[in-house]
């Protein structure tokens, strides 16, 4: 399999998408006209699929619900937080901004544009994933959770295997 090769300029730029939280998010705010979102996208994508055939790993955001909606051995987690908790994140990330109802309202229409454009899913879908945990529960509960559908999973695919 060939591999790509960036040189430093190119890949700063493929970085600086990342670099606000994912490119779902920021599609069409790009400051540098020089990122070609559709190959971002396209090598986001390359690099999830590679990932998932690893496996082995967490993939948090880019649509990979998406990617991988067909992947057997994924487990497709959702972490949600209430409206509050969402606006006071924003709120610390981006302390400059005037109206953050507004800046979460075009975040959010923003990342379900680009996963229905690029990849044909609804990223709201509540059915892409196998499970949608509350964030207000806490990271080490979260986590716990989480944990317990892996390790269910993969004591559920061993006896599958057996």
């Amino acid at each position: 399999a060939s591999r790509e090769t960036f040189d430093d300029g190119e890949s700063e730029r493929l970085l600086r998408g990342f670099r606000p939280g994912s490119p779902e998010g920021f599609t069409g705010s790009f400051a540098d006209a020089r990122v070609d979102r559709d190959g971002l996208q396209r090598f986001t994508a390359r690099v999830i699929a590679e990932a998932g055939r690893t496996g082995r790993c967490v993939i948090v955001g880019r649509c990979a619900e998406c990617v991988l909606r067909d992947h057997p051995r994924a487990l497709h987690v959702q972490v949600w937080a209430p409206l509050a908790e969402r606006l006071e994140r924003l709120r610390s990330e981006f302390p400059a901004e005037r109206d953050i109802p507004e800046l979460l309202h075009r975040m959010d229409a923003e990342q379900a544009r680009y996963a229905l454009n690029y990849f044909g899913c609804h990223s709201s879908e509540r059915t892409d994933f196998h499970l949608s945990v509350n964030s207000t529960l806490g990271l080490e509960v979260c986590a716990r959770l989480i944990a317990g559908a892996v390790e269910e999973r993969k004591s559920k695919a061993l006896e599958k295997s057996a």
